[in-house]
């Protein structure tokens, strides 16, 4: 039998937010041992902000991800991801708009096999991603936590 997936997802901009340089980064795990990880860096600029990084960490997984089977638990420390894709919060605008519109695009076609939910930053395995991303282009993340 093989068991349910869990993938971490995050995003972060820096040194400012936004205008700032964005990594996003996800984690798969299975049985507790990583299967899959990938991040992305996006050069400082307008367009660039936490939210946009998130939705990106969230597409990557879905585009890169079709779940058939097993199910997959996406974890983020995002609540206005997770809200907007579980319904609770509408997208009405924001740089962020077309990034939430790929994702809800694509989670349509999870048909159920795909469920996410929050977690508290520190919880977060991909957030060591992000900042290890943003270290190889020499930003320092800020302290925020």
């Amino acid at each position: 039998m093989i068991s349910d997936l869990i993938a971490y997802i995050d995003g972060a901009c820096e040194p400012k937010n936004p205008g700032g340089h964005g990594t996003w980064a996800y984690l798969v795990l299975q049985e507790g041992k990583e299967i899959a990880r990938d991040c992305g860096y996006v050069p400082a600029g307008p367009a660039v902000s936490n939210n946009v990084m998130e939705y990106q960490a969230l597409v990557q997984l879905l585009t890169r991800w079709h779940v058939k089977k097993p199910f997959m638990k996406v974890l983020s420390d995002s609540q206005l991801v997770v809200k907007q894709i579980n319904g609770v919060w509408k997208a009405r605008a924001g740089i962020y708009l077309a990034d939430y519109q790929k994702a809800a695009e694509l989670w349509t076609h999870t048909k159920g096999l795909v469920k996410i939910d929050w977690i508290r930053g520190v919880e977060n395995l991909a957030d060591k991603l992000t900042e290890e991303e943003l270290n190889k282009h020499g930003i320092k993340r800020m302290v925020r936590r």
